[in-house]
């Protein structure tokens, strides 16, 4: 077994049924003990309406995923794990990131990804690109995730939470308008807070910094965070900000 290798396993909205069917492609992994080999050459159609069942079913007859004692809810991140369980390799949704709700029976799991419900608790629409080991997440519909005044101060930073999954490590796809001329920093909350440095020594900050204006709208996409947030800070306080969230980047714990 390779420590923390991926392959394949690519999250698909079923072509029937998208807001309660994930069609999971085949594919092999190590798991998160770097002792088992967990491989599928099917896919696997994992549906949100029950309690666990093993087995890989169809689109017409998805097979219920959800992990020990959950129910899909509204506006909740749920993670896809691969399992060994019975001596079968199989998948299950779980809430928490470290499997805690795994079903009976599970020896071996390692998450390959994740999706969010809406406020209907149907899974959100999505496009996953694989990249080796990790993926590219793009949402359908551009996700709003904060627009109004903020609450930084030209003291402390705002973290800002986004449609990004909160534990994995991950990196968000975001766009961010400051709709005040000053400028500003986005940093991850693993990095220390920082004031911007205006125009003296912009790329010094440890995190991205851009003027702000009405039409400042900008991309990033290379801020880590393990809290499905990221932190904001203006050189002014209570600036009106925009913060729009499009995708992410999950290395699915390749490398780890």
């Amino acid at each position: 077994v390779v420590r923390s290798a991926v392959a394949g396993f690519q999250l698909t909205n079923d072509a029937t049924t998208p807001a309660s069917v994930l069609d999971i492609g085949a594919g092999q992994c190590a798991d998160d003990s770097a002792a088992v080999w967990i491989s599928t050459s099917a896919t696997f159609y994992a549906s949100t309406g029950g309690a666990w069942t093993a087995g890989a079913g169809t689109s017409a007859a998805p097979v219920n995923k959800m992990g020990t004692g959950l129910t899909v809810a509204a506006s909740t991140w749920y993670h896809v794990f691969a399992i060994v369980n019975a001596g079968a390799a199989d998948f299950y949704f779980d809430t928490s990131a470290t499997a805690a709700n795994a079903p009976t029976g599970t020896t071996a799991h390692r998450r390959v990804g994740s999706v969010l419900t809406n406020a209907s608790s149907q899974i959100l629409g999505f496009t996953q690109v694989l990249t080796g080991g990790g993926a590219f997440v793009y949402w359908n519909a551009v996700a709003t995730d904060y627009q109004g005044t903020a609450t930084s101060t030209t003291t402390a930073r705002q973290l800002i939470t986004l449609s990004v999954p909160n534990g994995p490590t991950v990196r968000p796809l975001v766009r961010v308008a400051s709709y005040n001329a000053q400028p500003f920093v986005l940093s991850s909350p693993l990095m220390p807070d920082v004031a911007p440095s205006g125009n003296t020594n912009p790329e010094q900050s440890p995190g991205w910094e851009a003027g702000g204006a009405s039409s400042g709208g900008r991309a990033y996409g290379q801020i880590v965070t393990t809290t499905g947030q990221i932190g904001f800070r203006s050189a002014i306080s209570g600036p009106t900000i925009g913060v729009f969230t499009f995708g992410y980047i999950d290395d699915r714990g390749a490398g780890a």
